[in-house]
């Protein structure tokens, strides 16, 4: 099987496919797009730290006009 979340990289066996954990499901419905993997990444940091914006009514602080 697959290393779990997290496990060091390159250890990886050399068929390590989506579907192992994931069922028979598309890649492209797994990868986010750039603004899904930005508000992941930052948003969710923000929100753990309780510092810089995450909530619906921030928006503005990054998506400026």
């Amino acid at each position: 099987g697959c290393p779990p979340p997290g496990a060091a990289r390159g250890r990886e066996p050399r068929r390590c496919y989506c579907t192992v954990c994931h069922g028979n499901v598309k890649a492209s419905e797994l990868i986010p797009d750039r603004m899904e993997a930005f508000h992941g990444n930052c948003m969710k940091c923000h929100e753990k730290h309780g510092k810089g914006p995450f909530r619906k009514d921030q928006c503005n602080q990054c998506h400026t006009k």
